[in-house]
């Protein structure tokens, strides 16, 4: 029994559970990083992503980047076509689709698949027989039954429902081919391909 204990145990630490996604909601949030010119006022932070999807945002070296964008000028502009951002050399940033975002930094479901396998795993408990002194193992209860199928469907509904919760979030609040009406402000996501937190900054053309 304790073998299993500590089998499942090790399952846990390297699967580890399925974790919820945290709305970002740009709109509400409270920006330090500014960059101000010619009108065009651009506030972002980065960091916004939590739990497993912030980690994974680590490793792919994939940053979610929520950005306020302000218009003070008497033009429209319009992101990707005559408003782009730039990073802290001054090259201007290819900005991730949708997919580019999502893909490398979804929840993996179908991993959770392997909890079932603790489906074999039973409670026993030994017995020792009083005149031939040999131990015997009976089965009190059949507990993989319930632990694995159980653990395996929590964490693919959870996995799956967050999943969807973060794609609509980048969809809804994708700001490419945004455009920015004069005196208009929006707020938004944008997807950089970075190891490093680079400092951003406006460019219109």
């Amino acid at each position: 029994m304790i073998k299993k204990i500590i089998y499942l145990l090790i399952i846990i630490s390297l699967y580890s559970c399925a974790s919820s996604y945290e709305m970002i909601n740009p709109e509400t949030l409270a920006y330090s990083s500014v960059d101000n010119q010619n009108g065009i006022k651009l506030e972002y932070k980065y960091d916004v992503l939590e739990k497993k999807y912030g980690k994974k945002e680590k490793r792919k070296s994939t940053k979610v980047v929520a950005v306020k964008i302000s218009n003070t000028t008497a033009n429209d502009l319009t992101l990707g076509k005559n408003l782009f951002i730039q990073n802290g050399t001054g090259d201007k940033i290819t900005l991730l689709e949708n997919p580019q975002i999502f893909g490398p930094l979804k929840q993996n479901v179908p991993v959770y698949l392997l909890y079932m396998l603790l489906t074999p795993m039973t409670l026993n408990k030994t017995t020792t027989d009083t005149n031939t002194g040999v131990q015997e193992m009976e089965t009190i209860f059949p507990l993989g039954f319930i632990v694995g199928p159980g653990i395996t469907a929590l964490n693919m509904i959870t996995a799956s429902s967050s999943n969807k919760k973060f794609k609509t979030e980048l969809t809804e609040k994708n700001l490419i081919g945004k455009t920015i009406k004069a005196g208009e402000t929006v707020s938004g996501l944008i997807g950089l391909q970075s190891d490093t937190f680079t400092n951003l900054s406006i460019l219109t053309e």
